[in-house]
């Protein structure tokens, strides 16, 4: 028997912790204690469905502040505004094209008929959040979290505090636990 502990977006690669020969029982366990840490390269000024490019963008920002105050922001500006509002405790309702179930039905499913289920936020923590690099509009992050966080819709809420919208490029998990992508099968 084999089992996963978590799945990735479509759209994401990195660690996927496989357990087998019974360990796939160790699953609630690794939920519950071990955070997953992304590497999140996202876009500002651009929104899709999805939080990611597997759609094109919807909405695009060209306000006044996107183009003269936002590119202007320096790492440290973006560093200080994130970090103060993000580490610690962080309620987030699940991603409408997620995993996530309703009914029985996941609810990417609901949503690509046309139905938009509002799932209740739930409590997740956020262990660390670092502004690697900043390109405008392209902004990296890594951030260390806690599992059933969307990093797709945490991106999304990094754009609004910088006064902007945002999408997700790509996504990198980088390590779960212990288990970094570096020491990982291929």
């Amino acid at each position: 028997k084999v089992g996963h502990f978590g799945t990735l977006d479509p759209f994401a690669e990195g660690v996927l912790m496989l357990g087998v020969a019974g360990a796939q029982r160790l699953n609630e366990y690794i939920h519950e204690c071990l955070p997953k840490t992304y590497l999140a390269k996202g876009i500002l000024g651009q929104s899709t469905p999805t939080g990611d490019l597997t759609v094109e963008p919807d909405h695009i920002d060209d306000s006044g502040p996107f183009k003269t105050v936002i590119p202007k922001l320096t790492l440290e500006d973006i560093q200080d505004k994130l970090g103060e509002k993000y580490i610690g405790e962080y309620w987030q309702a699940p991603h409408a094209f997620s995993a996530a179930k309703h009914k029985g039905k996941s609810l990417h499913k609901w949503a690509r008929e046309g139905v938009e289920i509002i799932k209740e936020k739930k409590l997740r923590h956020i262990y660390t959040l670092e502004v690697v690099k900043y390109d405008f509009p392209h902004l990296w992050v890594r951030c260390s979290v806690s599992s059933g966080t969307y990093v797709r819709t945490l991106f999304s809420d990094c754009a609004k505090e910088l006064g902007t919208i945002g999408v997700l490029e790509s996504l990198l998990r980088e390590e779960v636990g212990g288990c970094k992508l570096s020491n990982s099968l291929n």
